[in-house]
């Protein structure tokens, strides 16, 4: 399909997702509400069959029609750019890659959402340029706090620079892939492309940005985008518009042509958008239009949050929400840094101590609280909400779940074989059982977790 007739179909494919009142115009009348923004009259029935199918997901199964072929054709390098971009094989630390894989499984296990979703990935580092955020989305996963002050570009550049080496050191070329927000707004700071650039010098590549104000300032989101170019827009998705208001989009829809926005992921948030949204942040217990929630964690980052304005580094992993952790992430530990050697072994330490492949046989594991333990006559159901375990059910199976269960501070491999009085024969094959469960998700290492702040006394040194 040609670049302009593709352009106006994504267009379209925006406007049934933002506007309800779309929506209601393209069920009465199709050929006249693609026609009103481009596209041949004659097409909208097929137009309209395409949009339910990609949105319904089922693309693979309508790609005869020319519109989802056209659609697939053009998502299919952008997935397999962003796949390769984390790939283990980018990674400088296998220990941290097979983390991060861990992690992810996890997710897909609790998150029938999630495991839906191919095109969710995780990052092992991110970094965030301000402290706090202007655009304070009403929906925000992440409740960010409001705008406080920048990092410095000029003043401290060269902390900046060293802390990328670091990371990069630590991490691998996968570094490159860690973005330069987490609750903040990437255009709230005004030198943000040269942080980008930085980035880039490391090797080529750079993360994606996700911008909710890319209205607020048109010619320095055209800049961007031309600074970006058509391959790292095109095939590699290296930016979205995250949309707030249906105002919002309308304006955005105005300032840019089809052409210039094909390249370009719109993430439609706003209160009339067919999406579901996350329940969490400010979305728990608000009302936000009639838009479906469902359980799942908008975090992507699964590693490192390194606040350059206070210098502080954060372990956390994605978690599902829940009343533990409203804001969908488990913070693990904590530190401090003040120049690129503190940095760098900070970052060495947290690593070292929470992203574990394998559990020794000393530390505590605790069973995975979104998982439910069915016992049935024969089997144990390990439950989660996009998965599930079965273990062949026996005096052993039964003693050892119900000593998981029980344990709400953790109870390690040894003590576990201690209690269920296990010879060295029994005690390996325990072990093997136990990473499996590990590695799947349904078991956790330390506490049970939670997204709330670590305590200032113990900020400096990682929490155990």
């Amino acid at each position: 399909m040609e670049d302009r007739r593709y352009a106006l179909f994504k267009r379209t494919l925006e406007y049934y997702e933002a506007d309800a009142a779309f929506r209601d115009a393209m069920t009465e009348d199709p050929g006249g509400s693609v026609g009103y923004l481009g596209l041949p009259r004659t097409d909208g029935k097929e137009i309209c069959a395409a949009i339910l199918a990609i949105l319904g997901g089922r693309a693979a199964e309508e790609a005869g029609n020319p519109y989802v072929a056209a659609w697939r054709a053009r998502i299919s390098p952008q997935v397999s750019f962003a796949t390769a971009a984390v790939d283990a094989a980018r990674f400088g630390n296998t220990d941290i890659a097979e983390y991060v894989n861990i992690t992810l499984s996890r997710a897909r296990m609790e998150s029938g959402h999630i495991a839906r979703n191919p095109q969710i990935r995780f990052v092992p580092a991110a970094f965030e340029l301000s402290d706090g955020c202007k655009v304070q989305c009403p929906f925000c996963g992440l409740a960010a706090k409001g705008w406080n002050e920048d990092f410095p570009y000029e003043e401290k550049r060269a902390l900046w620079q060293g802390i990328l080496r670091g990371t990069s050191g630590l991490l691998g070329e996968v570094a490159d892939q860690a973005p330069l927000y987490f609750a903040t707004e990437p255009f709230d700071h005004m030198r943000y492309e040269d942080f980008i650039r930085d980035v880039e010098a490391l090797g080529g590549y750079i993360p994606q940005t996700t911008t909710a104000v890319p209205e607020r300032d048109i010619r320095r989101t055209k800049a961007f985008m031309a600074f970006l170019g058509n391959e790292r827009l095109r095939t590699q998705a290296r930016l979205r518009f995250s949309i707030r208001t249906l105002a919002q989009f309308q304006k955005i829809m105005d300032a840019f042509s089809p052409e210039e926005l094909t390249g370009v992921e719109l993430i439609i948030n706003n209160p009339e958008s067919v999406h579901l949204i996350s329940e969490t942040g400010r979305v728990r217990g608000a009302v936000y239009g009639k838009r479906m929630r469902a359980a799942y964690s908008i975090s992507c980052l699964c590693g490192v949050l390194v606040r350059l304005c206070d210098g502080t580094m954060t372990f956390m992993e994605p978690e599902k929400p829940d009343e533990q952790s409203p804001l969908g992430i488990r913070i693990r530990g904590e530190w401090q840094f003040t120049d690129e050697t503190s940095f760098a072994a900070g970052l060495r330490e947290l690593y070292r101590m929470y992203a574990i492949p394998v559990p020794t046989e000393e530390q505590p594991l605790t069973l995975n609280r979104h998982v439910r333990v069915i016992r049935e006559e024969t089997r144990i159901l390990l439950a989660g909400g996009g998965s599930g375990y079965y273990l062949e059910r026996n005096p052993y199976t039964d003693r050892m779940t119900e000593l998981l269960e029980a344990e709400e501070s953790g109870i390690s491999i040894r003590e576990l074989a201690n209690r269920l009085c296990l010879g060295i024969t029994e005690k390996d094959a325990l072990m093997e059982r136990i990473v499996v469960l590990y590695r799947k998700g349904y078991l956790h290492t330390g506490n049970g977790g939670s997204d709330n702040e670590v305590d200032s006394g113990r900020i400096g040194r990682a929490v155990p």
